[in-house]
């Protein structure tokens, strides 16, 4: 098999730059520090690495995440999300999704949104789980 004597292989985490040629961009992609994929367009490739380059450079200083104090809690990021599926829920639902929002929000609504986890649904008597999460 013939090795491969043009272009580099980006090491991990230093993202990625692919041709859109549906729409004729260019497209990097890379991981936040939250490890959700951002991606950046533009018109020509190198234009695409050059903004990858500035935004590898914002996420290593930390630019791109969110602050901590901007963190939404549980029990804000629930109300928020049911008022948004309300217009396209029937009545029924959305009263039973309201209800079920209100019972968890009783328990960890004030936990920033960030450090929830699998364990914290174990506290709500209502969450369905017959048994309590062990280490």
């Amino acid at each position: 098999m013939a090795r491969r004597t043009t272009g580099t292989r980006r090491l991990n985490g230093h993202g990625t730059v692919t041709q859109d040629k549906a729409r004729g961009r260019w497209r990097a992609q890379f991981y936040d520090d939250e490890g959700n994929r951002r991606s950046v367009t533009a018109r020509t490739r190198a234009d695409a690495e050059a903004a990858l380059r500035q935004a590898l450079v914002l996420r290593d200083q930390g630019a791109l995440s969110r602050p901590a104090s901007q963190t939404p809690t549980l029990g804000d990021w629930l109300k928020e999300w049911v008022e948004a599926l309300v217009a396209s829920l029937a009545p029924s639902t959305a009263t039973s999704y309201r209800l079920a929002a209100t019972r968890i929000s009783r328990h960890i609504a004030g936990k920033r949104l960030d450090k929830v986890t699998a364990r914290d649904s174990a506290v709500c008597p209502e969450s369905g789980r017959r048994a309590p999460l062990r280490a």
